[in-house]
């Protein structure tokens, strides 16, 4: 075990109180404790409806299913991403379309836009932008471009939440957002995600979607409360994304501590961006440092050694991850690139994704987590600080390739 982690989740005995009080009251799937959990998710992010479900990924495939999103579309989704962005376009039968990231944003290349959408090969077309690491796709291009070519949209905020801009929290950044409650979020559920929208036809559809499509009148719910044998009616086919009560206690609880669990994260961003910026010149520190609505789901770093070939920046990598894991410190590769994995290499051909590439390559996740100690921070920092000597032999034994 890593003496200082890539990420840990901020749980008390009151989540523990809360869960096991979920246990012990018998009911156990989309009870009071999911309703409570949506309500307070609908409330901050000042949206109108909130719908559980299961996962992250499983609330981007239910939101683009509801939208009409099948066969005959195709979807833009960024290069450099989490594979889940591109799996649910998959498993919906659309085309996953690759558009490329700016490396200072990490978010969606508007300047690739234009040549993504010529590619796209389906009939109709929809757009999944990633608010990456707690960054907030531009609204100005992404808006204009939605009306413009009559688009389809979902936004993926599954590492954005607790972010504000411009006035509005991550959930109201996109008319429908998705969020995920993974344990290096910013609040956890274990599992879990959710759509945010103000849309009620659609939030009601979308609770019938999640529950095998599922439809019951009041009378129906009534019955069902008391033991009644009234049986829903199923307009259309849907699936079993419930969330469990389990969660939905956990992430009522983690709610009541949104504002702590955000302020924490801060903190920890604000003394990372300190200490970097005094003592390792070869990072490039994550955008956004006076900006007090950015909140990190991760806290990514780049290398910055602008003589260094792509061959010596992955040596570097590739090193400085096994020297801090050495001192038991865990660093990560927070994204993938989906230009070079096995199933999606194919729909890359004709085109290299320099940003996405460039962002893969030189980009590394300190471990961020919100109860982290400043000894923490300090010592990874000096950690990293030590390894500057070997980076420069590294640079100097491949000055010649």
């Amino acid at each position: 075990m890593h003496k200082i982690p890539y990420s840990k989740p901020w749980l008390t005995s009151d989540e523990e109180r809360a869960t096991a009080h979920t246990i012990s009251s018998g009911r156990l799937i989309l009870g009071p404790e999911v309703r409570a959990f949506e309500t307070s998710l609908a409330t901050f992010t000042g949206r109108q409806r909130a719908v559980a479900v299961t996962s992250g990924t499983t609330a981007l495939q239910l939101a683009l299913h509801a939208l009409g999103v099948n066969q005959h579309y195709s979807v833009l989704v960024p290069a450099y991403t989490w594979v889940a962005t591109w799996n649910v376009v998959h498993w919906l039968g659309a085309e996953p379309v690759m558009i490329d990231v700016d490396p200072s944003t990490f978010c969606i290349d508007p300047n690739d836009f234009e040549r993504a959408l010529a590619s796209c090969s389906r009939t109709h077309r929809a757009i999944l932008p990633v608010h990456m690491f707690g960054f907030r796709v531009d609204p100005t291009w992404l808006d204009a471009m939605v009306h413009r070519h009559n688009l389809t949209l979902v936004g993926d905020g599954c590492c954005a939440f607790g972010g504000e801009h411009q006035g509005l929290r991550c959930g109201a950044w996109t008319p429908v957002e998705c969020l995920s409650f993974h344990p290096r979020k910013v609040i956890t559920t274990g599992e879990g995600g959710a759509i945010l929208t103000d849309d009620h036809e659609l939030a009601d559809r979308l609770e019938r979607l999640r529950d095998h499509g599922a439809h019951r009148s009041r009378e129906q719910r009534r019955q069902t409360t008391q033991g009644g044998l009234m049986t829903p009616e199923f307009p259309e086919p849907g699936h079993n994304f419930r969330m469990t009560e389990m969660q939905g206690a956990l992430g009522r609880v983690q709610m009541e501590r949104v504002h702590t669990l955000i302020q924490a994260r801060k903190t920890v961003a604000s003394r990372y961006d300190e200490l970097i910026a005094a003592q390792i010149p070869w990072l490039k520190l994550p955008p956004g440092q006076h900006d007090p609505g950015r909140v990190l789901t991760f806290y990514p770093v780049q290398l910055q050694i602008p003589e260094a070939s792509p061959t010596q920046i992955l040596a570097m990598k590739t090193h400085l991850v096994t020297f801090m894991a050495s001192h038991g410190i865990a660093v990560r590769t927070p994204m993938i690139d989906l230009v070079n994995q096995p199933f999606t290499r194919e729909s890359a051909k004709g085109y290299d994704f320099p940003g996405a590439q460039h962002t893969f390559l030189h980009t590394l996740g300190l471990p961020f987590f919100p109860q982290m100690t400043r000894e923490q921070s300090e010592t990874v920092v000096q950690k990293l600080a030590e390894f500057t000597p070997t980076l420069h032999a590294l640079l100097k034994s491949g000055a010649s390739s």
